[in-house]
């Protein structure tokens, strides 16, 4: 079961990502700040997308735990490797990170577990090492709520109160010390973010349990929830009762939810627009430009410090990092996957 309309998805959201590292201070970012520089909360919208994805993929057919494991492996690896290659080639030594501690703990993915090294090296794959984590709990959680015959109501409920359960902590953690380890467990620890994608997963069953029977023709629903989304990325809530809030921690991922699940049911010409051939291939593309936004400038960088001066710069660097995307999902990420896959 594949939604070709949320695919696109995954590439605005990526690429909102790339223009909050890099492109904060373009006239692009200042058309609609702090929407178009709302990177960290994307991140969020990936979380929850992907319980949701592996959901429909994975609940409907029959499991098999070695397939599984190997299509995940052969879905992240591959790209993370080649991107890590990189940025270790030139960007080794130059930070107490980035060294071979951080190293042999970000090759296997499990930086996010130790606050200092979190960043390390690549430091947008945090992200994907909070993502294993979600792959390795997914059959534990697939088997428990497929044993118990939860309902969707019940399960949305249960997600819904460990996200604020969640949130609670983090919040209070957030606003107990300004320390730079106490940040990094609240932004990376990879438990801190378990909430959206469970929260995913339970938006997941809500679709599969009801795909059949709900169908929405209007386009109302999608288009309101996208302008539910920016309003409150324009106009993001900081505080809460004198609490300072950690956006980018999971904090918005019901809010998330909403675009997905109304995608998902909606069958109307924004599906087959969001669906065509272009906004699918950019996409699939997406994930490239996830991992490969940060190599890609340390490159120009290295060989041209000055490329960036201005905005033409980050114009240039934002298309040749989807060309680049593209080219290595047809070359590498595709092929790749596919040899993995055959190994189960």
């Amino acid at each position: 079961m594949r939604l070709e309309s949320l695919t696109f998805l995954r590439f605005i959201a990526a690429y909102i990502v790339v223009i909050f590292h890099f492109g904060s201070k373009t006239g692009l970012a200042n058309l609609s700040k702090p929407f178009l520089t709302s990177g960290s909360e994307m991140v969020t919208f990936f979380f929850v997308l992907s319980g949701f994805v592996l959901w429909i993929s994975q609940s409907t057919r029959k499991f098999s735990t070695r397939k599984y494991f190997f299509a995940r492996v052969g879905r992240i690896y591959p790209i993370h490797i080649l991107a890590l290659i990189i940025v270790v080639w030139l960007n080794y030594g130059i930070n107490s990170k980035n060294n071979l501690t951080g190293l042999l703990l970000s090759v296997p993915l499990v930086q996010s577990w130790f606050p200092t090294y979190s960043t390390a090296f690549n430091f947008p794959s945090w992200s994907l090492a909070v993502e294993m984590f979600f792959y390795i709990t997914f059959p534990m959680l697939l088997f428990v709520i497929k044993k118990s015959k939860v309902s969707p109501k019940k399960l949305f409920i249960i997600a819904i109160t460990f996200w604020l359960f969640t949130q609670l902590v983090l919040i209070n953690l957030f606003n107990s010390e300004n320390s730079l380890v106490i940040k990094q467990l609240v932004n990376y620890f990879p438990p801190s973010h378990l909430c959206s994608f469970v929260l995913g997963i339970s938006v997941g069953l809500i679709y599969t349990e009801n795909s059949k029977r709900i169908e929405y023709k209007k386009p109302w629903l999608v288009l309101a929830s996208f302008l539910l989304i920016y309003l409150i990325l324009q106009h993001p809530l900081k505080n809460i009762l004198g609490y300072k809030i950690p956006l980018g921690s999971s904090f918005l991922a019901p809010i998330f939810a909403v675009p997905i699940i109304a995608l998902a049911f909606t069958k109307n010409k924004i599906n087959e627009f969001l669906g065509n051939k272009v906004f699918k291939l950019l996409g699939e593309a997406s994930y490239g430009v996830y991992v490969f936004h940060m190599p890609l400038y340390i490159v120009i960088k290295k060989f041209s410090p000055d490329f960036f001066a201005t905005d033409n710069g980050f114009y240039i660097y934002s298309v040749c990092l989807v060309i680049i995307s593209i080219i290595i999902f047809y070359a590498i990420e595709k092929p790749l996957n596919k040899t993995i896959r055959r190994l189960a």
